[in-house]
């Protein structure tokens, strides 16, 4: 008998990628949320389960497409494959991972104890950070002031050391054991770099590792119109949608003007609409935009819980670090904490490391929570201090978000917005949680 013949799929991906970095993969066929996708070695049919190969994942409707993947650290030749869950391959394509075009923006001499913004080209992965050493020091030592590489986004603030001398800053792997690239500077002594490539140039070297059809993804854009309940009171209302699909771009739509309806263009597909009527009072609601079908919503109002934050804050609570809109990668756990509260009284517990909060090799961690306070308008403050390094306070500044809670981490001077959410409960969708904790996507 004859073969079946191949089943349709394809990549959005150009034969080549930058080993490390992440890239939104946008596939055709006939994949399900179940099966498999991601870079094997060349000729392979799978791999260990990893940012670079896992299931696709979504829903059986709706399958995450595209679906983010990390190219393998390791250069060489790959192929992007979809396997099905069953086993047999539904797409191959070669995929040559190149080395990384990574680097620091010249540095030259700067003041003593002044503060600094680097600029660099790199993965920005969870767990990785920017740091200051003295060249030849070990990759684990460096100054007390640092960043989250995925949090600075290509522009690090740091303070630099007030004694004078030659330094070096660098971009550390998540685990802190290598030094993936780094540049010398001056300060408060003359330094010349005899480098002058900057990131500009790094990243037209880099700019032909994925190109897209520009027109095989495109849908015709359907017209909405939004609306508020019968007997609400007339006045200016303030319309926003957030896109729920990984599918679809991730800017929100957000008119400059209120007005007593919202109406916009839309791709099909999911959205949060949102709407902010006078006296503060919310209106909300999931719709679905399809082709041919009814496209004029009614929002209604946002039911006000009264149920207040902190009465049932004593249990255990899982800190996930959640990140920008641009960035496709799932909520990483970053803290376990035990908590308990009596009454109005502080707020005590332990707190446990995860992998990518002091990196692999002090997973499990633990400790006590110096300080903790549930303020009345619903702000949790709590702080502790992992010991060296890194050191220092971390401080979880959050507020109330759903049966959660939701703000920022941070630890000398440096922070990233995270969910704290009680264990054994599943986060809420990821792109309302986004748009409240880094703002509408950009």
């Amino acid at each position: 008998a004859p073969p079946p013949p191949e089943r349709e799929a394809a990549f959005d991906l150009d034969a080549k990628a930058e080993a490390g970095f992440t890239y939104r993969i946008r596939w055709r066929g006939e994949a399900r949320y179940v099966d498999y996708m991601g870079f094997v070695p060349r000729g392979a049919n799978t791999a260990p389960a990893s940012a670079s190969f896992g299931v696709i994942g979504g829903t059986g409707e709706r399958p995450n497409n595209p679906a983010g993947r990390r190219a393998p650290q390791q250069p060489g030749e790959y192929d992007l494959i979809i396997r099905a869950a069953s086993g047999g391959i539904i797409a191959r394509q070669a995929v040559a991972v190149v080395a990384p075009n990574m680097g620091f923006e010249p540095v030259g001499s700067v003041a003593p104890g002044s503060r600094v913004v680097f600029t660099y080209r790199g993965p920005d992965q969870a767990g990785e950070r920017v740091v200051i050493a003295r060249p030849g020091d070990p990759p684990g030592q460096y100054g007390a002031d640092w960043s989250f590489g995925l949090s600075s986004r290509g522009r690090s603030g740091l303070r630099v050391p007030a004694e004078p001398g030659e330094y070096e800053v660098r971009y550390l792997n998540a685990s802190r054991t290598e030094v993936m690239f780094a540049r010398r500077f001056g300060v408060g002594v003359p330094f010349q770099d005899a480098d002058t490539t900057g990131v500009a140039a790094l990243a037209a070297q880099a700019a032909a590792a994925t190109r897209a059809d520009p027109g095989q993804d495109s849908m015709p854009e359907v017209e909405a119109t939004f609306r508020l309940p019968e007997g609400v009171p007339p006045g200016p209302v303030t319309w926003s949608a957030v896109p729920l699909d990984p599918d679809l771009p991730p800017e929100a739509w957000a008119p400059q003007e209120p007005g007593a309806e919202g109406r916009g263009r839309f791709l099909p597909g999911r959205y949060r609409v949102t709407a902010i009527a006078p006296g503060e009072v919310t209106f909300e609601a999931e719709i679905t935009i399809a082709p041919g079908a009814p496209a004029s919503f009614t929002i209604p109002v946002v039911p006000v819980v009264e149920e207040r934050h902190g009465s049932t804050l004593t249990g255990p609570w899982q800190v996930f670090l959640i990140t920008p809109h641009n960035t496709p990668q799932s909520p990483v756990p970053m803290l376990g904490l035990q908590l308990a509260r009596e009454r109005a009284g502080p707020v005590t517990g332990t707190w446990t490391s995860r992998p990518a909060l002091l990196g692999a090799q002090r997973a499990g961690e633990t400790g006590p929570v110096q300080s903790g306070t549930l303020a009345e308008d619903g702000l949790l403050r709590l702080t502790f201090s992992p010991p060296a390094p890194p050191g220092g306070e971390f401080v979880l500044s959050v507020r109330p978000y759903g049966i959660g809670y939701a703000g920022s981490m941070s630890a000398a001077g440096q922070g990233v917005r995270v969910a704290l959410w009680p264990a054994g409960h599943d986060l809420p969708e990821l792109g309302p949680l986004r748009t409240a904790l880094h703002g509408p996507a950009p």
